[in-house]
């Protein structure tokens, strides 16, 4: 996944420009845990609410810290696992990803989130919004649990707010059908080269930057990522 961090600069009618500050790649778990790719598209998708929800696969979750700095996190997990419902309140639960804890640091010390809850195929999205809470409730995680995996902890959105849209923005993508995929990308490669165009010049990373330049080194990083992917998504 291709993350994009910046500042919006101008806002109308048909787009957002983003004044870009920072690009690089981000940590794909959610989209290979949701099989968002590989699943069959469902054009005709589930007209209500709870189905749709059920038959959701990713999930995008903004949150915000106490300074209005905005972030949006990616969750993915196969159908009828990413989110449940119950009276008023979402739960999810908290899979690993790439540690940084965005969503749950700006949670503690602002707890308004909103989400949007996407199927493969679909031009429609479920829309929520309230106040979010983490948990370290033992049964809650239980429900969560995948491949004798529990998580560490769940979260939960209450005074729920939560609609069923249609999305203009993904009729004009035409995500569907497929289009083949691209080849040659490398996320190990693409690491190596991110690392690279560092223009730091402290002693960390002028070291890592040499350890990067050892003849094989995209090889072994590849390695280690195919073994991080299959064995630590949950």
């Amino acid at each position: 996944m291709l993350r994009i961090n910046g500042t919006v600069a101008a806002v109308d009618e048909h787009e957002v420009s983003i004044a870009v500050e920072q690009c690089y790649g981000h940590c794909g778990k959610a989209l290979l845990r949701s099989e968002f790719w590989a699943a069959m598209p469902q054009v005709a998708a589930p007209q209500d609410v709870a189905s749709f929800v059920a038959d959701s696969r990713l999930m995008a979750l903004a949150s915000s810290d106490a300074q209005g700095h905005a972030d949006l996190s990616p969750k993915g997990d196969p159908a009828g696992g990413l989110l449940r419902l119950e009276d008023d309140t979402a739960w999810f639960a908290d899979r690993p990803g790439n540690r940084r804890t965005d969503s749950f640091r700006n949670i503690l010390v602002q707890p308004r989130v909103a989400a949007a809850l996407l199927i493969p195929g679909s031009s429609y999205v479920v829309h929520l919004s309230g106040r979010a809470r983490i948990s370290s409730d033992a049964a809650r995680r239980a429900a969560f649990a995948v491949q004798d995996k529990t998580p560490a902890l769940v979260a939960a959105i209450d005074d729920l707010t939560i609609e069923l849209r249609d999305s203009a923005a993904l009729r004009r993508a035409r995500l569907w059908p497929l289009q083949p995929p691209t080849h040659g990308i490398e996320a190990a490669k693409l690491f190596v080269e991110h690392i690279k165009l560092n223009r730091d010049s402290g002693f960390a990373a002028r070291l890592t930057g040499a350890a990067l330049s050892v003849p094989g080194v995209s090889g072994l990083l590849k390695t280690a990522l195919d073994k991080e992917y299959k064995n630590n998504l949950y």
